[in-house]
């Protein structure tokens, strides 16, 4: 991977946007149906992967998956059923 990519990393735990800073700017969203934190955005190459796998590593949280996008853009918006925007993540 020598450009950058959108990627979809999922993870056990609930997290905030506060987070989004320390992820890179990455979007930050809980999805409450599945009670699972959803981290998206480009990835500049897979060191910068690899350095967000690192920090979900060093907090000790639960990674469940992580995604190659075909594109970034609107269609990396989850479906607002899917959603819970209003929890406050910690």
């Amino acid at each position: 991977m020598d450009e950058p990519a959108p990627y979809e990393i999922r993870i056990a735990e609930q997290l905030d946007a506060r987070w989004t800073e320390w992820f890179g700017g990455l979007e930050i969203v809980y999805a409450a149906q599945c009670d699972q934190t959803i981290l998206r955005g480009e990835m500049a190459d897979q060191p910068a992967l690899f350095g967000v796998l690192g920090k979900i590593r060093d907090l000790g949280l639960t990674l469940i998956s992580v995604q190659r996008l075909q594109h970034a853009g609107p269609a990396l918006d989850p479906p607002l059923d899917e959603t819970d925007r209003s929890h406050p993540l910690e």
